[in-house]
């Protein structure tokens, strides 16, 4: 725990604490602090990125905020300048935050000590793959949660096959995975569980009303939990309202209380997502003695966690009378426990803590042995305003900070973006991808 290995900085958005990244990290930080790495935690803080409540719901001592009081990107890149001369990480490791990159870039350009970078793709996004290409961001290594990420980076981009690494998400095991007799025997309807995000593009949380509906029609006795938080929140609650008390909602739990109160064994973990790179909810729901119903959602195929009849039962993406007729089969108790057993000897095998703890130990003493990535320019923000193409970026951020001017955002993706854009057109990317996945399927293990 004395950092013998190495000081690493995790640097992620604030703007959505509660989701899988935030709660991967709850995790990952204290298990490579035990293998010798001083683990630490850079988090985004403004008006769209609630750096406290991140901290409320993910509390870790070792922690710096990435803050632009002016809001400009050249502010984005002084504040990443000022973590890093306060950490001084030898590896810092970035999660959609594309700034980091060209801060660090711009750096290596200018002579100043820089860390190792190491991106970790944790969405299907063609510009996050379009950045490991760009020829002013300072990309190192790549981790990938997903054999599909590692694949589409291969196949998609030009970075270097060697510099790409497979590390997955880490869950806990807790000793009881089956739910206790009396509760068992207690339990009429078939309890059901939604756990994320409540928008749809990814999530297709529009997906569960009807499917709900679906239940009915089969007349099946159901209750639902669901837990999460998100820009469509409202839309969902009122289109939930027809089932009365049975959807109960917990709002956005910490990660404890999730684990003791939510995903409870011998429940069932609902799905609808167009993609997924875990989900971490659904590795945790294997290791907890859940049923996970899902999609052949985008990411599913080539990572074979999830496998139909198995360890999970699947149906075809956006068919709400298969997801319904799938969950009827868990009426048995005896599938269910059969499913249950076998997802959690999966999850042990391949995504208990210390299996992904270890995969990043080795991850980032490669990084840190790795040479850097040549840089050969530093994007140029766009002017924020007409003050940067009358005084230079320098002079307009002196001005903006000492007169306390500041560039409006609208959203946290403006904020602190994500990624520079550009790549595949996003039904093109995902065709691509889906094929990659379904192609290989079965066979990432």
């Amino acid at each position: 725990m004395n950092g013998s290995k190495g000081r690493v900085l995790f640097a992620v958005p604030a703007a959505f604490p509660v989701g899988g990244l935030a709660t991967w990290l709850d995790t990952l930080l204290p298990d490579l602090a035990e293998r010798g790495w001083e683990s630490w935690l850079a988090i985004t803080d403004g008006r769209h990125a609630d750096a406290d409540r991140y901290l409320e719901l993910h509390p870790f001592e070792r922690h710096v905020r990435l803050r632009s009081s002016t809001g400009s990107r050249f502010g984005r890149w002084l504040s990443v300048d000022r973590a890093l001369e306060a950490v001084l990480p030898s590896v810092v490791v970035v999660a959609n935050l594309v700034d980091l990159f060209a801060a660090i870039g711009r750096r290596r350009l200018r002579g100043e000590p820089s860390p190792r970078v190491v991106t970790a793709i944790h969405s299907l996004d063609p510009g996050l793959f379009a950045d490991l290409d760009a020829p002013g961001l300072a990309i190192d290594r790549l981790a990938a949660p997903n054999r599909l990420v590692a694949c589409a980076a291969r196949g998609l981009t030009s970075f270097p096959a060697e510099r790409i690494s497979y590390a997955s998400y880490g869950v806990d095991l807790p000793e009881r995975f089956a739910p206790d007799p009396e509760e068992a025997g207690s339990q009429r309807a078939l309890r059901l569980v939604y756990a994320g995000r409540f928008e749809r593009d990814q999530k297709r949380i529009d997906l569960l009303p009807p499917l709900l509906a679906a239940l009915d029609r089969r007349s099946l006795i159901w209750s639902l939990e669901i837990a999460g938080a998100g820009p469509e929140g409202d839309l969902l609650r009122s289109e939930l309202e027809r089932f009365g008390d049975r959807v109960v909602w917990r709002g956005a739990l910490p990660p404890k209380q999730s684990h003791e109160e939510l995903l409870r064994p011998g429940s069932v973990l609902v799905l609808t997502s167009r993609w997924e790179l875990g989900p971490v909810v659904g590795l945790e729901a294997m290791a907890r003695g859940l049923v996970v119903v899902a999609p052949r959602f985008v990411g599913s195929g080539l990572e074979g966690a999830l496998r139909d009849g198995e360890t999970a039962l699947l149906y075809a993406f956006g068919d709400v009378e298969g997801a319904a007729a799938r969950i009827a089969e868990l009426a048995s108790d005896a599938l269910r426990h059969e499913i249950a057993t076998a997802a959690r000897a999966e999850a042990a095998r391949r995504y208990s803590r210390p299996v992904a703890a270890a995969a990043w130990d080795e991850l980032l003493t490669r990084a840190v042995a790795t040479a850097e990535r040549p840089v050969a320019s530093v994007p140029v923000p766009a002017p924020s305003g007409r003050m940067e193409s009358w005084l230079g970026l320098a002079l307009a951020e002196a001005v903006r900070t000492r007169f306390g001017l500041e560039v409006a955002h609208t959203d946290s993706g403006s904020e602190w973006p994500h990624t520079l854009g550009g790549g595949l057109a996003r039904d093109d990317f995902f065709a691509r991808l889906e094929a990659i996945d379904q192609a290989f399927a079965g066979t990432g293990d």
